[in-house]
């Protein structure tokens, strides 16, 4: 098949683009700049100069394309998710045969999933660890190796998250682009961990100690942002992504700790 994919650079976008490739789909993805379309070409996708504000750059190859993903995502300059412009430019990538999605656990983009039609899907992502990039669990590995230990709010402790491996996440786009499955998925491992085990698994493949805290130390050892999504509480399975016949490598982040640790540390 023939895919159209934003940010086939990105954190998420670049695994997934590689592994339609494996599997033998050819790819073209939308690029932003000069730079972006060389390390597309490098790695076989045909780059499609544009960006989503304008959605006539991207219109054409939405409507040749026997499927679409989406995985790009733009953010207002104080940071905030740019929701409006996401939304415009799905009603665009919408107009597609097929539409992959891409939603948050922790803060589903509502609003746009309603809008997209019966033969659409969209992965309600989780908290993705591994791989080359930033994320929570990055953050973690980041303060254990600054401070010497990993604290986490004694308040949040026993509120979950859900996790899920670059790769497996990587390979359940490929899957939903070869179905015609609609609907929401959950992008997760299944195996919800309490925050403080989190913690303490990253803590241990760090080789520092993780210990409950109050926010005075947590926010001067984590990131605000890792801070903030310690007080969600998101237990998520992941039932309807397995009905694909689709399963993760990493069951839960007690068996991919060691790996996501490996891969921080290696780039």
């Amino acid at each position: 098949m023939h895919v159209f994919l934003t940010s086939a650079t990105g954190y998420v976008g670049a695994p997934v683009a590689a592994h339609l490739q494996a599997r033998g789909h050819t790819v073209a993805a939308l690029a932003r700049s000069a730079s972006s379309e060389k390390r597309l070409r490098a790695t076989g996708i045909r780059p499609v100069p544009g960006n989503l504000a304008r959605a006539a750059s991207f219109r054409d190859e939405v409507e040749s394309a026997d499927s679409v993903v989406h995985t790009a995502f733009e953010y207002s300059v104080d940071g905030a998710e740019n929701l409006d412009l996401d939304l415009e430019a799905t009603r665009t990538l919408a107009r597609s045969r097929r539409l992959i999605y891409t939603s948050n656990a922790y803060r589903p983009r509502i609003a746009v999933e309603r809008m997209l039609g019966p033969s659409a899907a969209a992965i309600r992502v989780g908290m993705v660890y591994g791989g080359c990039g930033g994320g929570t669990i990055a953050s973690l590995f980041a303060a254990a190796r600054s401070s010497g230990h990993l604290p986490y709010l004694r308040d949040a402790a026993s509120n979950r998250w859900s996790l899920i491996y670059l790769d497996d996440l990587a390979a359940l786009y490929a899957r939903l682009v070869e179905t015609k499955a609609g609907g929401v998925f959950d992008g997760v491992d299944g195996q919800p961990l309490s925050v403080r085990r989190t913690l303490e698994r990253a803590a241990a493949v760090s080789g520092v100690a993780a210990l409950a805290a109050d926010d005075a130390l947590v926010t001067s050892v984590q990131e605000q942002h890792t801070v903030d999504v310690m007080k969600h509480d998101v237990a998520l399975d992941c039932n309807d992504a397995r009905e694909l016949d689709w399963s993760p490598r990493y069951p839960s982040f007690e068996d991919g700790a060691e790996t996501a640790y490996a891969e921080w540390c290696a780039q």
